[in-house]
This record gives structure tokens, C-alpha cells and sequence, in this order.
């Protein structure tokens, strides 16, 4: 071969190269190099800096250092090329790199920890997000607008985590593919895979031809992705690449079934919101709108509908819960009706706020409610046999206790073995009291055997204010006499038990009931005093609580408390934990074995410029005729089919630095290498 000298632009040094004198031509793979040119085929190196940089793997660290003497020494401003193995070789100075195992697994340790992090904040972030929108004392009650912005920042999260886990994965194959690369000879196209690994796609082709059912199948090489499959000696790298696609398919599938585990329920607490409240109106138990002529005769209105319609409710709710005071009801939903609560020796009950077009749907507790206390006092029967008069009335003879004077209490009807109320129209205990005269009249031989006479007053006390910013405001009078009611009206509802709605004249001052033997109100056993305040009053208090119900209403305008149908989380924390400590754990098993793998060689960085610097080599072989030649096309060209090469260095002798090369099989060493030894490196 012929060498000629050729001037570098900006320097005087005569470089010498080693060109060919002929056109290129192919034999076996070799390159012959026939003519000379006059152009250098290679720019000239890069100078090294002087300082210590850290490479993106890294592992070692650059120096600008002069050549040994083994090294002929040329102009600074060219180089020579060794056309066997294509590698460049400086006059004056190497690029060299310092190698250590230890740098090497502390900086891939530091870089795989902080991703981890990273996913463990996000992980954290969205167990934060949950809780706060779920609630972390009690639960809280979503609108509209809250759903959305919850969405959007969980489905923000979700994201942000998928993301930066595939980033994270992507980063470790990176890593491990020169660990790779360095184990055995492979072909090009396999080679090729490796290098994107981080590439699911490109993993899928490479578990597809290195998968040993595939291999000596010729009839699939007619389809593209079989056209390449070979026995390269891989026999692990189609479990390996299985493996790397059930990891990130499987990370990606537990970041989506995230939100299969934090549905939205509807709220069991309502949702307040601007409008209208409706109430029960306590200004009358009854409106007679299809008689009006009755709205302006008070007497009769006190003595006919109304007292009827305290009646009926008060039988309305004899189905009605009872609870203790202190276990507030909020939901309905499972209740036979409206809740009434027992204290000591007093029945309450408290009001509902409803949403005025979904009264049964929309409602929230009040803090408003309404007490019933009734007194009962057994009189002293001197005979216990019933007297009547030649008016045909029936009286007892009796005493109050502690007197000793005996009167003749009348009571209106008899019905032997059972309960008779007979309660005062007037009002002479109070404003808000009915006072009654109960009679149980016994029979031989029967569960009830005793007569009683029982003399009692029930009182509904005050409706007590609303309390807190989460109750109605009253603005109006209509809206204090609505809310609060008349004394008519508790009076009513204290003497419901004993109302009939018939005015008579035999009995003006007074109406009555009789109850037969086993029903709620007429026991069938001899009754006591206590006993019988307790049916006064948990008639009286079933009266107001249904007709809070279902009774007349009225609608306070312009609240801030309107209850309406809200959501809330239900969130199954133990899935989550499990989905984020599962995500957490495939990326963290990854960093082990990145940590424990991937350290053994030079981890060269992603950039297109150092990855052609490391394939100068091979595609040196087919020359600068094949810039438009694709990926494919030189995998397929004379100069490169059926060869395989491997990711390695050579051993520097004489204190050199070690060479990074890339080997082709039948030409370098056989084995590949299991670690790198750590050293200088150019």
C-alpha cells in the first residue's frame, strides 16, 4: 500500500494514512483496500479535558494523558486507523477512563435509589391524596366540583407514577444491556435488541428469536420477525426478556387497577348547599282546605280535625325506632321510620332539614328537638267495683295518696280488662300540658285482675333553638312560628293518645279512648304508674316525629343548609397498600439486581455520538458508500451477514490502558469475560 502525505487545515504536521489505492470490494467480510484517496477518511480526536468527569454510568473517570512509547508518535492534530479491528489510535494522547467496581455499584446504587424515591413519594403522595379526600377523622361528603378536582389529581398521580416507574425500568435496561453484551458472541441483528432493551418491542423480538421453539423452524422465517432467529447460544435470554416484559406490563397493570379500589359511594352524611330547607309546620296539626268556613270556628278546629289528625299520626309511628339518647341516627335508609330517642324518664325527638324536592332522599339530622315528660299518679281505690249514676255515668271511688278524703272520679266509658284515656280539653296543668284520667278496669281470673284509676299530666317542652352553622336560620316571623309552633299545638300532641275527633255533649270537657286488651297501649297485665307515663309519652312523642315526617311543611328561604346527595370515598386500604408496596417492590428487586449485575463493565452513556464511536468498527467495514443504508440493510450487507461480535476490551500491555473494542468471533478470544478488571480504560 501506498502512503501519502496530506496537510491538516490550521496545522503544518504531515500526517500519514493508510488508504486505499482501489475501489473497495468485499471478500468474506474483509476489507481489501485497493486505491489510495486524498481525503482522510476519520476527523481528527477530541481533545480530552483535563479534569476528572463522571461518565453516565458512572464507574471511572477521564484523564488527558500522553502515550507510552509503544505508540509511534505522529502530529497532535491526526491520527492512524487500524483497518482489522477499526479502532483509533491518538499520537500524542489517549482518552482514557478509570474503572472501578466499587464507584461502578455505589453510583448505580445512588441513581436506581433516587428513582426509587421518587416512585415512594408519589406512592406516598397519592396515599395522602386518598386520605385527605376520604377523610382522616370523619368521613367527608364530595360535591361535584371536589370530585373533579380529586380526579384530576389522582388521575395526575397516576400518571406521574406510571411514568416515572417505565423511566425507571427503561433506565435499568439501559444499564443492563451491556452486562449483555459483554457475556458471549451475538449476530448483529441480536446485538442490535440488545441495545434497546429498554425497548418492549425490540425485548418482544428478541424472546421471539432467541425462544428455542422457534429455532430451526424455516417456514417462519418467511414472516419478518422470524427471519432472524438463530441458535446464538442465548438459551437463557428468551426467559430473561419474558421475565423484563411480565415486570413492566405488570407494574403498568397494578398502576391502572389503582382506581378500581377508591369508589365513589353516595355519602351517608348529606351534602349542604345553597336554598331552600323545608320543615314541619307546628303551627297546626290539621288544614282543612276543602272547608273553609272551619278555619274561622277555633272551638271546632279544637275539638274536631286536628285532634283526629294527632290521632292518626300517633298511631302513625308505633313502628318508629327507639333509641337510646346518645346514639344518634343520621341514615334512614335502613329504618323503619324517623328515630326517636329515650332518655331517663323523658322520650325526644329531633327535627329533619330536608331538600324540598327529595324530602325522603335529601335530609340531614337538625340539632332542633322536642322533649315529652309525663307524671303518673295511681289512686287509692276504696272498692274496687264500679259505681253508676242515674245520669249513666260510671265513677270509682278513690284518693290521691297521702290525702284522706275519697272522691268519686268519673270516667267516660268501660271497657273492662283494657285502657281507657280520657283526656281534659282544657288546659289546667299548663300551656303545653294535657292532663288525663286512665282508667283499667280488671276482670276475675284474667291477666288484667286489678282495677287502677291513673291520674297523669303529659308536657311537651319548648323546641329547642338551632345550634352551629350547619342548621337552618329563621329571617322571618312565619319562619320563628314554624319552626317553633304554638302552645295549641304541643298541647295537642301531649293529649293525643286520648283524642277521637268527636265533640260531644255529654263529655264537653274532655275526649277519651279505649284501647282492647293487647294492643301496644292496653297491655295485658296489671299496669303501674311508670308504665303508664311511658305510653303517654311515647304516644306523644310518635305523634310529633311523624308528623315531622310526613305532615304539613313549610319552606325557609334563602339557607345555606340545604341537604342534597353527595359522595364519598370508599377506598380499600388494603389493596392500595398492597398495589404501592408491590410497585415499589418490582422496582426496588430491579435496583438489587441492577446493584448486584450491572457493575461489572463500562457503562457507556445513550448518546448517539458515543454509541457510533463504539460501532465505528463494524460499519467501518462497509465504508462511507453506506451513509443511506438502513439499520437493516448493513445487518444484511455482504461485509457483515453472519457475523458476531461481542462488547469487550483489550489488555493494554506495558502499563497501557486497557482498549475498548468491539470482538469478532473466529478472529479475538472466545470466552467471554464474567467481570471487567477494574483500571484505566480508553
Amino acid at each position: 500500500m501506498d502512503r501519502i502525505r496530506t496537510v491538516q487545515s490550521g496545522h503544518n504536521d504531515i500526517v500519514p494514512l493508510i488508504t486505499s489505492s482501489e475501489p473497495t470490494s468485499y471478500n468474506s467480510g474483509d476489507v481489501v483496500i485497493q486505491e489510495v484517496d486524498d481525503t482522510p477518511l476519520f476527523s481528527p480526536p477530541m481533545v480530552a479535558s483535563p479534569e476528572i468527569m463522571d461518565a453516565k454510568g458512572g464507574a471511572y473517570r477521564n484523564f488527558s494523558t500522553p502515550s507510552s512509547g509503544s505508540y509511534r508518535k505522529f502530529s497532535t492534530a491526526s491520527t492512524t486507523f487500524d483497518m482489522e479491528d477499526g479502532s483509533q489510535h491518538g499520537k500524542e494522547s489517549h482518552h482514557i477512563k478509570r474503572f472501578d467496581h466499587r464507584e461502578a455499584r455505589k453510583s448505580l446504587l445512588i441513581t436506581g435509589a433516587s428513582k426509587l424515591l421518587i416512585t415512594i413519594f408519589f406512592s406516598a403522595a397519592m396515599c395522602i391524596t386518598l386520605k385527605s379526600w376520604e377523610g382522616f377523622r370523619h368521613p367527608i361528603v364530595l360535591s361535584k366540583k371536589d370530585l373533579r378536582v380529586f380526579n384530576s389529581l389522582t388521575i395526575g398521580l397516576s400518571l406521574c407514577l406510571g411514568l416515572n416507574l417505565l423511566a425507571s425500568l427503561k433506565h435499568y435496561a439501559s444499564v443492563f444491556r451491556w452486562t449483555f453484551l459483554s457475556r458471549r458472541y451475538v449476530s448483529l441483528e441480536v446485538f442490535d435488541l440488545i441495545l434497546h432493551l429498554s425497548s418492549l418491542a425490540k425485548v418482544t423480538k428478541l424472546m421471539i428469536i432467541s425462544s428455542p421453539g422457534f429455532r430451526g423452524k424455516t417456514w417462519l422465517r418467511r414472516f419478518r420477525w422470524f427471519k432472524d432467529v438463530r441458535d446464538d447460544g442465548t438459551k437463557w435470554m428468551w426467559l430473561a426478556c419474558l421475565a423484563w416484559l411480565l415486570i413492566n406490563i405488570s407494574s403498568q397493570v397494578l398502576v391502572a387497577l389503582l382506581s378500581l379500589f377508591w369508589p365513589t359511594n353516595n355519602s351517608e352524611l348529606p351534602l349542604l348547599s345553597k336554598g331552600n330547607v323545608t320543615v314541619a309546620d307546628l303551627n297546626a296539626w290539621y288544614v282543612d282546605k276543602t272547608s273553609p268556613e272551619l278555619a274561622v270556628d277555633p272551638e271546632k278546629m279544637m275539638n274536631g280535625a286536628p285532634l283526629d289528625a294527632a290521632w292518626t299520626y300517633g298511631m302513625a309511628g308505633m313502628a318508629y325506632p327507639v333509641f337510646n339518647f346518645s346514639d344518634i341516627q343520621k341514615d334512614l335508609s335502613g329504618q323503619t321510620g324517623v328515630p326517636i330517642y329515650k332518655g331517663d324518664g323523658t322520650y325526644t325527638y329531633r327535627f329533619f332539614n330536608r331538600e324540598p324536592t327529595h324530602q325522603w332522599l335529601n335530609y340531614m339530622v337538625s340539632s332542633r328537638n322536642i322533649t315529652v315528660k309525663a307524671t303518673c299518679t295511681q289512686l287509692e281505690l276504696k272498692d274496687s267495683e264500679v259505681q253508676n249514676r242515674d245520669s249513666g255515668r260510671a265513677y270509682l271511688v278513690a284518693r290521691e295518696p297521702g290525702t284522706e278524703e275519697y272522691l268519686e272520679w268519673e270516667f267516660p266509658e268501660i271497657a273492662s280488662g283494657s285502657m281507657t284515656y280520657a283526656a281534659s280539653l282544657d288546659p289546667h296543668c299548663g300551656d303545653r300540658c294535657t292532663n288525663f284520667t286512665i282508667t283499667q278496669i280488671g276482670i276475675k281470673d284474667d291477666p288484667v285482675s286489678k282495677t287502677s284509676v291513673f291520674i297523669c299530666n303529659s308536657t311537651l317542652s319548648n323546641v329547642t333553638d338551632p345550634i352551629g352553622n350547619k342548621d337552618i336560620t329563621m329571617r322571618t316571623r312565619s319562619d320563628f312560628a314554624a319552626v317553633y309552633g304554638t302552645n295549641g299545638f304541643a298541647r295537642t300532641a301531649a293529649g293525643a293518645i286520648g283524642w277521637a275527633g268527636l265533640w260531644t255533649d255529654t263529655w264537653p270537657d274532655r275526649q277519651y279512648r279505649s284501647y282492647i286488651q293487647g294492643n301496644k297501649w292496653s297491655p295485658a297485665r296489671n299496669m303501674q304508674a311508670s308504665e303508664v307515663e311511658d305510653l303517654l309519652m311515647h304516644f306523644t312523642i310518635n305523634a310529633v316525629a311523624a308528623f315531622d315526617d310526613h305532615g304539613i311543611r313549610y319552606n325557609l328561604m334563602s339557607q345555606t343548609v340545604v341537604p342534597t346527595q353527595g359522595q364519598q370515598l370508599d377506598i380499600d386500604w388494603s389493596y392500595i397498600f398492597s398495589i404501592l408496596g408491590g410497585i415499589c417492590g418490582i422496582q426496588f428487586v430491579a435496583l438489587v439486581l441492577l446493584v448486584l449485575f450491572a457493575h461489572r463493565t463500562i457503562i457507556r452513556d445513550d448518546s448517539y455520538f458515543s454509541m457510533a464511536m463504539l460501532l465505528r468498527p463494524v460499519v467501518s467495514r462497509i465504508g462511507e458508500g453506506g451513509m443511506l443504508l438502513s439499520g437493516d440493510e448493513i445487518k444484511e450487507s455482504k461485509a457483515l451477514k453472519w457475523k458476531k461480535i461481542r462488547y469487550d476490551y483489550r489488555e493494554g500491555a506495558d502499563g497501557e490502558p486497557n482498549r475498548v473494542a468491539i470482538f469478532w468471533e473466529g478472529r479475538d478470544q472466545k470466552e467471554g469475560r464474567k467481570s471487567w478488571a477494574a483500571g484505566s480504560y480508553s
